[in-house]
């Protein structure tokens, strides 16, 4: 199945389903941590990039490659590191299962490996500290 969404389509959903998830992860239950939402927020942003490089316009090739950075989103994290102390499974994940769920939680954006172990790290502290 293909589904085909206009530029401005899509640049909208992307900052619908953005703005929804981290502005009340609760309340975007079940789809905050959603593995398939995840996906689709990536390549609905690789999409639009894609379709920008298509069209030749280099500058919006590179805003939406800037937006997509982790680094600097530090109210995302904030809000992912909230969400996951407070998850009553977080303490019964393996490394690799808390690292595949960050990796949900910030999407569409993608943090390096690194970052996601310094989140886990993070919120393993602040659940131990409470």
């Amino acid at each position: 199945m293909n589904v085909d969404f206009s530029v401005d389509e899509t640049r909208i959903l992307i900052a619908a389903i953005v703005r929804a998830k981290f502005d009340n992860p609760s309340a975007f239950e079940p789809y905050f941590g959603s593995p398939i939402l995840a996906e689709a927020c990536k390549r609905l942003a690789a999409s639009l990039v894609a379709a920008y490089e298509e069209d030749g316009d280099s500058g919006s090739v590179a805003a939406w490659r800037k937006w997509g950075r982790w680094s600097g989103r530090n109210y995302e994290r904030e809000v992912i590191v909230t969400y996951a102390v407070e998850l009553p499974v977080w303490s019964e994940w393996s490394r690799e299962e808390k690292f595949e769920a960050l990796e949900s939680f910030c999407s569409p954006f993608e943090p390096s490996s690194s970052e996601v172990f310094e989140m886990i790290d993070l919120i393993d502290e602040t659940r131990s500290n409470s």
